[in-house]
């Protein structure tokens, strides 16, 4: 059974834990997800740069949604409208990310995921959607996480349409924001109807992040993801334990 490593998030001020005390939070639907598609999720905790030998003990990387991704990563200076960023968070998975594509290893990106992973690559960000791009897409709903609230066409004859078996899906958006140059080893693979670039992938490995988030929806698409991710995860565990032949 493949081990996944999911990124988390540090978070304050929660019910139950002292006051001035940080916790590491993973939400639920992360974990139940990956379980449900035949793996053993465990979470890396966002306290900075881990050895990335950390990544010989795991079959596949899971970057999950949080705080916005630090400009300076990426080339630029703040905007006056960037939300929350997690220096150790930022230091954690952009060298994880970067590491386990240059293994080969199976990679989902979820919502920050996906900016995480095209800056971890070489790509940019837009720090903020609404003072940058004029348009009628919400892209940070209010309704429920398990509605969907707009539309994204699949480019066709991609890994995401091919899992997907479609090329419309209608997706939740909790983002402010989004991926603008796309790093090399890197393609859009949906377009909100706005242009906005909903998702990216690599050409060989499973390399793949969404801007929205499956794991909070039910249907045939998230089922088609987490299964598609961990039998690549099974794979690659397979592949690298077998004996060698010389």
């Amino acid at each position: 059974m493949p081990v996944v490593a999911l990124s988390a998030r540090n978070m304050d001020g929660l019910p139950g834990i002292k006051a001035g005390m940080t916790s590491a939070l993973l939400t639920h639907d992360y974990l139940l997800r990956v379980r449900e598609a035949g793996a053993i999720p465990v979470m890396l905790p966002p306290i900075g740069e881990l050895p990335l030998t950390i990544l010989d003990r795991v079959d596949g990387l899971l970057l999950t949604g949080g705080e916005d991704v630090d400009p300076a990563r990426f080339g630029q200076s703040p905007s006056l409208h960037l939300g929350d960023v997690d220096p150790r968070r930022d230091a954690l998975e952009l060298g994880l990310a970067a590491e386990a594509v240059s293994r080969g290893m199976p990679v989902l990106g979820i919502c920050r995921g996906v900016q995480l992973l095209n800056v971890a690559l070489g790509g940019t960000l837009v720090q903020d959607l609404p003072s940058e791009l004029a348009s009628e897409v919400s892209h940070r709903q209010q309704e429920p996480s398990t509605q969907g609230t707009h539309g994204v066409a699949l480019v066709p004859g991609s890994r995401l349409a091919e899992i997907a078996g479609t090329d419309h899906l209608e997706v939740n958006s909790f983002h402010h924001q989004a991926v603008k140059a796309i790093a090399g080893p890197l393609r859009a693979s949906a377009h909100a109807e706005d242009g906005v670039v909903e998702a990216l992938e690599g050409s060989k490995a499973f390399l793949l992040g969404v801007q929205w988030h499956p794991e909070c929806q039910d249907g045939l698409f998230t089922g088609r993801l987490f299964k598609a991710f961990v039998e690549a995860c099974r794979v690659y565990a397979r592949e690298r334990r077998a004996p060698s032949a010389v």
